[in-house]
């Protein structure tokens, strides 16, 4: 049995300190790497739908929790990332398919929450170089991960 995405979980809490502490606007555009969406994205390619999605509502809370707002809305969020990775990496045995699901989550995940902040009256926003260049930091972060064997059990 393959207990790789065992470890992701509890590799989780490690990615949101280096997230909130470690990388703060570390990219030449502003940005910085989501590592909670990267080690949800690689969970959702190990173990598919269920990884993806227990990895997505697990790291959403405890990035909610570390930025001291909406918990319930980013693991929500975060959950909907794992869950359609999951689905879509489940028909495809294409390595180039998790580079382009990376960039693609991006996006997807920068726009729901800059949706939900503007709605909830915070002010958020992303530029269109720092969104292209984190979707290719994504993209090129989860390189390693589709060069590892999936889980087949």
């Amino acid at each position: 049995m393959n207990h790789r995405w065992w470890w992701a979980l509890l590799a989780m809490p490690l990615a949101v300190t280096a997230q909130c502490t470690l990388v703060f606007r570390w990219l030449p555009a502003g940005g910085s790497p989501d590592f909670v969406l990267l080690l949800t994205l690689a969970c959702a390619w190990w173990r598919g739908i269920p990884g993806g999605a227990a990895a997505g509502f697990w790291g959403g809370l405890l990035m909610g929790a570390a930025r001291g707002n909406l918990c319930g809305p980013m693991a929500v969020i975060y959950l909907a990332a794992g869950w359609l990775a999951g689905a879509y990496l489940q028909e495809r045995d294409d390595r180039v398919a998790l580079l382009w699901l990376g960039a693609a989550a991006t996006v997807i995940v920068c726009g729901l929450e800059a949706g939900l902040m503007a709605v909830l009256g915070f002010s958020y926003s992303v530029g269109l170089a720092a969104l292209a260049e984190l979707a290719l930091c994504h993209s090129l972060l989860l390189a390693p991960v589709s060069l590892g064997p999936r889980s087949e059990d």
